[in-house]
């Protein structure tokens, strides 16, 4: 698994699949620039994200996170190598986006 770094967080170009249940499927809608529903039930949506205006990329998770419920999984993806999260809690992946951001202010 790649660790993202500084450059990572600049691009805009990822591909990101979400696996989990929707809080709020409209709210989740407006904040993406394009959103495919690759697979919807009770249980589970897939979403295929991609990110066409310039923000950090782990700003962008956290808030959409903030609109998923309970575990669920995710993968990045971008034209370099693949990136993954499995069964992260919202609190958990904030306290690891928090704990990265303050890594990149001492680097």
């Amino acid at each position: 698994m790649k660790v993202l770094d500084e450059c990572d967080l600049k691009r805009d170009d990822f591909k990101i699949k979400f696996i989990g249940k929707i809080d709020n499927f409209f709210i989740l809608k407006s904040m993406l620039e394009d959103l495919k529903i690759s697979s919807k039930n009770e249980k589970e949506l897939i979403l295929n994200i991609f990110f066409r205006k310039s923000k950090k990329l782990l700003n962008r998770l956290v808030d959409i996170i903030d609109l998923l419920k309970g575990n669920y999984s995710f993968e990045i993806y971008s034209s370099n190598y693949k990136f993954k999260f499995i069964d992260f809690y919202g609190k958990a992946l904030s306290k690891w986006v928090t704990m990265h951001d303050e890594w990149l202010k001492i680097t």
